[in-house]
């Protein structure tokens, strides 16, 4: 991602976040756990989600983010969303066993696109939400390949979030 193209979704992104706020759901992941947006209720955290395509990056981010936040990275949760909305319901017997079987790489599979028709996720991209301790959107990015001046923004804002001065 050019430098200019990478601000300005940074920006657009930053700017758009600031009026939305974590819809109400109730979502099971690949193990048929149910998800609630209360369980985060009080917390800063972040969400990764994408579509098939977008799944391919979504692994790189996270550990990126994760190197990004150091010893705070354990403190703050975050979860995965996986945009079913185009694939058939009568489908789901099939899809699910296609996600990680370990337990720590739960996801949460969005088959009505909650996530996306709220948020605007980008396909066949990782999209990165951070919500703030009330629930409200405080950053939005997206993009294939890692950008570490992205990571830095969402690290940047996630620090601010929890009052901390940013490590490194």
């Amino acid at each position: 991602m050019s430098l200019c193209c990478g601000l300005v979704t940074l920006l657009i992104g930053t700017a758009a976040a600031h009026a939305q706020a974590l819809p109400e759901f109730e979502i099971q992941d690949q193990f048929e756990t149910v998800h609630r947006s209360s369980d985060y209720g009080g917390q800063v955290f972040y969400v990764l989600g994408s579509d098939r395509e977008g799944g391919d990056y979504n692994e790189a981010w996270a550990d990126a983010i994760k190197a990004g936040l150091g010893s705070d990275a354990a403190a703050i949760p975050s979860f995965g969303i996986a945009d079913l909305s185009a694939v058939p319901r009568v489908m789901e017997r099939l899809v699910r066993p296609l996600f990680p079987s370990e337990p720590e790489k739960w996801a949460l599979m969005d088959w009505d696109g909650v996530f996306k028709k709220t948020f605007g996720l980008v396909e066949g991209a990782a999209n990165i939400l951070v919500f703030d301790t009330g629930g409200r959107l405080v950053h939005q990015a997206h993009g294939t390949a890692v950008d570490p001046k992205a990571v830095a923004a969402i690290v940047e804002t996630i620090h601010q979030q929890l009052d901390i001065a940013p490590t490194g």
